[in-house]
């Protein structure tokens, strides 16, 4: 569809935003002056909107004209001002309607493909991504909210479809505390001292998505994209980590059960290594939609290992930094409509404690406040020689907190869980023990 908005059109969506309520509350956060082609409807577009901020509703004739009074282009502006005020008809109305997201659209995609032509130069593929998405975000209406007595009949019978299809970590006890799993647009985090299974929590969570047809994202910045891949072997394989660099028959055997475990349940893992402090959210942002477009790879997950050792915004405060590093992660997935899981350390003391609470956790706080699930491990020495640790549900949104589960903890396998365990037997189908 070839699209022509006219001076005339563009003239009547700022005659609307002059004098209708009803379209400057619907429609005001899409437009930008720039939109406008004359650079008298920019100049007044900015007029009305900076009005409207200021007073909080339209601007009659009489106010617009004395805004314009000392203009150097005064005289240009007030011959325009009257037009803007003449009675538009339902139809023009309804016309104008139904043509302005398209109008935003296509005016702010303009915009941002002459943008776009200076990082082309560059050769800066992630500000030209950054640019064409918030062009696109611009241009969201977004809904006007739900009602609560309007909206009842729907909202109750519909209440899981609301929320979205968990991904169950299949470990049936938590899938259990969790209501099914990690639901979408969550930020789900594993807190523990170092050296207590966060990463391979992350492994075990990333392994189970894939035996659903899951397509995974696994970013990591603390080990390789080797060592990672190595874990997943394991994990799904049942060898020992040390086992997989055997004789020529067991990397056979490995290679076999990949390929069955393939070909029945299918699901996907892509593993990107980033150096510590080297990847901003940003930076991942990029590369899911890197993989979206060159391979058709749609992520149903993203996991992060971890939150802490990417490149954070500048604040004076490094605590301040972590924590908005962790809001912008929980934004990847509000926007992508996909569960995200990642990990993070706890101060000193919390490797002391009995039971690792959310006042544990290093740093900011705030990566506790804007995550919706916090788990924490815990493990005593005992317990460590018995291969078993503690989880603490230490945070769920939207459902009960402060309980406590015991799982098997067997490193050497990756394997976290209980009982559900990853096998697969001369028939192909997994065993659940």
């Amino acid at each position: 569809m070839q699209y022509d908005f006219s001076v005339d059109f563009q003239l009547k969506v700022l005659s609307l935003l002059a004098q209708d309520s009803n379209f400057i509350g619907t429609y005001k956060s899409i437009i930008q002056p720039t939109f406008f082609t004359q650079s008298c409807y920019q100049e007044l577009c900015e007029i009305i909107f900076s009005l409207i901020e200021k007073y909080n509703f339209p601007p009659s004739q009489f106010i617009l004209t004395e805004c314009i009074r000392n203009k150097k282009n005064c005289e240009e502006l007030s011959n325009i001002v009257p037009l803007l005020y003449i009675e538009t008809s339902y139809n023009e109305k309804k016309f104008i309607f139904d043509q302005i997201t398209s109008f935003a659209n296509f005016m702010s995609l303009k915009d941002a493909i002459i943008e776009c032509q200076g990082h082309l130069m560059s050769n800066d593929y992630e500000q030209m991504l950054t640019t064409i998405k918030k062009a696109l975000a611009s241009c969201e209406t977004g809904d006007l909210g739900k009602m609560l007595y309007k909206d009842a009949q729907d909202r109750v019978f519909n209440r899981r479809e609301d929320l979205g299809e968990p991904i169950p970590v299949l470990i049936r006890k938590l899938d259990e505390k969790l209501c099914g799993g990690a639901y979408p647009k969550t930020l789900n985090l594993i807190l523990a001292p170092t050296n207590l299974g966060k990463s391979a929590a992350l492994c075990n969570i990333g392994a189970a998505a894939v035996v659903q047809g899951k397509k995974v994202i696994h970013f990591t910045c603390e080990m390789s994209e080797a060592r990672t891949l190595d874990r997943y072997d394991a994990r799904l394989t049942g060898f020992r980590l040390d086992h997989l660099y055997n004789d020529e028959s067991d990397k056979c055997l490995v290679l076999s059960k990949l390929n069955t475990l393939q070909e029945r349940f299918g699901g996907e893992v892509i593993v990107k290594e980033y150096p510590p402090n080297s990847a901003s959210v940003e930076t991942l942002n990029s590369f899911i939609e890197k993989v979206r477009i060159t391979k058709n790879f749609v992520a149903d997950l993203v996991i992060v290992d971890y939150g802490d050792l990417l490149k954070h915004k500048r604040f004076t405060e490094y605590r301040h930094q972590v924590g908005s590093t962790f809001t912008d992660l929980r934004g990847i997935g509000v926007s992508l409509n996909i569960p995200i899981w990642s990990a993070t350390q706890t101060n000193r003391g919390g490797g002391k404690k009995d039971i690792v609470d959310i006042d544990d956790v290093s740093e900011d706080f705030e990566k506790i406040r804007v995550s919706d699930l916090v788990l924490t491990f815990s493990q005593t020495k005992e317990e460590a020689q018995q291969s078993i640790l503690r989880v603490y549900g230490a945070k769920v949104r939207d459902g009960a907190k402060g309980w406590v589960i015991t799982l098997r903890a067997d490193f050497a396998r990756m394997f976290l869980g209980a009982p559900l365990e990853f096998v697969i037997p001369r028939d192909n189908t997994i065993l659940n023990p």
